[in-house]
């Protein structure tokens, strides 16, 4: 399944039904699951696992005031942390449910069992009643939750297991596709992704996902992620390459290879003002893209969006495309102000429309 369809399940499913989404390690997984909860829940979404004890306790007993996404590593809890703690009371005994049982027996939202192929038999078994009946002991979870699994593959060698078929018929299985690079740069500049990355992965596309056995490395978007995020706002080749081989041990020499072909270009203004042409080499484009971006970021006015719109005829579409994306991702609402009222600019935008919106 591709990333882009997941959304639509994902809403025809909800409430009602279970799912279960498995896929590759760091593919994004996680992140498809919270962005729709936050999506679903809007202003009264709140992370569950991101909240001090205090504020559970002020959340846990209040009904319908939140929406709220539990995150539950099932290779990390006991079956106790499910099915809750045995005491003895009156002569009987009852099970002491834990917080988030409480928070989502009054609240809508999400609880997110992740990891459940690497989860013990026990621990399988407690979430048995869960999955199917959304019932946690004798306490029913509020009708507007949503039971979400996930879980890794075997290629990833993280010693997991086939799901028991009990588990696998209480819930609807889908297998979640390594993104595509359209995919991952639409994520990458709506999250303020360093564009040195995203245009080195639209030059390199085997690299978004990259797995050497002999080498023990694998390379995933989520290691990008970390990347892209480190980096930002740090110049110095030596210590892109420092922070670089933390994720990609070997290769980030070539990472850092190509981002330094930034010495090589022309100045962004002499570009802007058309003095110089575009390099005509491959890697020198990329980075000419990662170049201008941060020159504008640096810079945020009409006439420097003007000009790299006025760039068109100079670049092909596929590059023009990707430096329109990420100038947008810098500040959504001056690209916005920027184009209304130019008719030249609204034309230009006519043909991006599907790529930018």
């Amino acid at each position: 399944m591709k990333h882009e369809e997941v959304k639509s399940i994902l809403t025809g499913l909800y409430p009602r039904f279970s799912m279960n989404l498995m896929g590759r390690t760091g593919i994004g997984k996680s992140d498809i699951i919270r962005g729709f909860a936050s999506e679903k829940g809007g202003e009264k979404f709140v992370e569950w696992n991101k909240l001090s004890l205090e504020e559970k306790k002020d959340i846990a007993y209040k009904k319908g005031e939140k929406f709220i996404l539990v995150d539950l590593r099932l290779s990390q809890v006991e079956p106790t942390d499910i099915t809750g703690v045995p005491f003895p009371e009156n002569g009987s005994c009852i099970y002491k449910k834990q917080l988030w049982v409480h928070a989502l027996h009054n609240n809508p939202g999400v609880l997110f069992l992740d990891e459940m192929n690497l989860a013990s038999p026990s621990v399988l078994s407690a979430s048995y009643q869960i999955i199917l009946d959304k019932v946690v002991g004798d306490i029913p979870l509020h009708k507007g939750v949503m039971v979400l699994t996930a879980g890794n593959l075997q290629e990833d060698r993280a010693y997991t297991f086939e799901l028991p078929l009990p588990i696998q018929s209480r819930m609807f299985m889908y297998n979640l596709d390594v993104p595509t690079i359209e995919e991952w740069t639409s994520w990458a500049v709506e999250n303020e992704i360093d564009s040195r990355v995203v245009t080195y992965l639209n030059r390199f596309q085997q690299m978004l996902f990259y797995e050497k056995d002999d080498l023990n490395l694998i390379i995933t978007p989520r290691g990008w992620e970390f990347i892209g995020t480190a980096i930002k706002g740090v110049e110095s080749f030596k210590a892109v390459e420092k922070i670089a081989q933390g994720i990609l041990k070997g290769k980030a020499k070539e990472f850092v290879t190509f981002i330094k072909l930034i010495e090589k270009i022309p100045k962004p203004e002499d570009l802007l003002d058309k003095k110089v042409k575009f390099p005509d080499e491959l890697d020198q484009r990329f980075i000419t893209i990662s170049m201008l971006t941060e020159h504008y970021r640096k810079d945020v006015k009409k006439e420097i969006l003007k000009k790299i719109f006025d760039l068109k005829d100079e670049l092909d579409a596929e590059y023009h495309i990707l430096l329109m994306r990420l100038v947008r991702a810098v500040d959504k609402d001056f690209f916005k102000k920027t184009i209304i009222g130019d008719n030249k600019l609204t034309e230009i935008m006519k043909g991006y429309f599907k790529y930018l919106a």
